[in-house]
């Protein structure tokens, strides 16, 4: 029915096919608007994921480094206990001998004068 009267009338004819041109014109532009959105939330995803693989990658060498440096600190410390029952050892197989120097003094009876350090604290 419809296709009889637009065949019949040119105007209704030109009318229509402005309209579908118009309706065209529309949606190839909507379409463009929708791939530059998608282009641009594209860009921001390669961009966030970049960002997140370089924070990653930061984590896994701080994580690398801080198992070498707890590594090393756990071998420093088992040096530091060996040698400790080592020197352990020797003292018990070696005791030290009596030095004359070592023997307790006798007590001085304390000196009246001031310590000078302390006369010039108190003098500032």
């Amino acid at each position: 029915m419809l296709s009889n009267e637009i065949q019949e009338n040119p105007v209704l004819r030109a009318k229509l096919e402005e309209i579908v041109c118009n309706n065209d014109r529309a949606l190839s532009m909507a379409a463009a608007r929708m791939n530059v959105d998608l282009t641009r939330s594209l860009k921001i995803s390669r961009v966030l994921t970049a960002i997140a693989l370089t924070v990653c990658a930061m984590v896994l060498f701080v994580v690398r480094h801080q198992g070498r440096t707890i590594a090393m600190q756990q071998r420093v410390n088992r040096q530091i206990f060996r040698d400790n029952q080592e020197l352990f050892q020797y003292r018990l197989n070696n005791p030290p001998a009596a030095h004359p120097s070592l023997e307790p003094q006798t007590e001085k009876a304390p000196s009246t004068a001031p310590n000078p350090s302390v006369s010039a604290i108190f003098r500032a």
